[in-house]
């Protein structure tokens, strides 16, 4: 059966789409319907709901060329549960609400294959800078899930190695290169092949 990843990213911003994607799927089959997923710089206090998750795909930095040719970018990826104030007990529902979204963080590709996305590192939940922040915030608490996502951005650069079909053996050949001189090794074969 042919895999359902996808095998290549060609940019970080469909990383991001893929994250709020996942999420929104996640909160449609679950019990909290009423939680918002959306983009982090979509956060407009005053029009908010009374429970959000932001997402954010921040800051980058450089990664080493991979084996495919690919080269490899990491990423600061966050989310943010903000829960409005008029919540009774806000700071541990927000709290909550970070411990169940980093759940979802383990070995999460978020539908590319592990070549081209690679698992969640350092997932790290805190506080936010939304507690204690700028007035307009004042109605808010939120906690924040942090993690490092590697994207080896796009098609791979070299070609894979052929597939091998068999083994091949040859007792000291006079010829290394004379394929006639090789005997391919199957089953019994190879017990027998073997030198006692």
């Amino acid at each position: 059966m042919p895999s359902m990843l996808k095998s290549g990213i060609n940019q970080p911003g469909e990383l991001y789409d893929a994250i709020v994607h996942y999420y929104r799927g996640q909160i449609a089959v679950g019990d909290s319907a009423d939680v918002v997923v959306t983009g982090y710089q979509d956060f407009v206090p005053a029009a908010a709901g009374a429970r959000q998750v932001l997402v954010e795909v921040g800051k980058a930095k450089g990664g080493a060329r991979q084996n495919d040719g690919r080269i490899a970018q990491l990423f600061d990826c966050t989310l943010y549960g903000v829960i409005s104030k008029s919540s009774a007990g806000a700071a541990l529902q927000a709290m909550n609400l970070a411990s169940a979204l980093a759940c979802h963080l383990p070995d999460n590709s978020f539908g590319w294959s592990a070549s081209a996305v690679k698992s969640p590192e350092d997932i790290e939940l805190a506080e936010s800078f939304l507690i204690g922040a700028s007035k307009q915030h004042n109605g808010f608490e939120a906690w924040q899930v942090s993690w490092t996502q590697q994207l080896n951005l796009g098609a791979p650069q070299y070609e894979d190695d052929p597939p091998v079909t068999g083994i091949w053996l040859a007792m000291n050949p006079a010829d290394s290169t004379d394929e006639s001189e090789y005997s391919e090794v199957t089953g019994q074969c190879l017990t027998d092949s073997l030198p006692t």
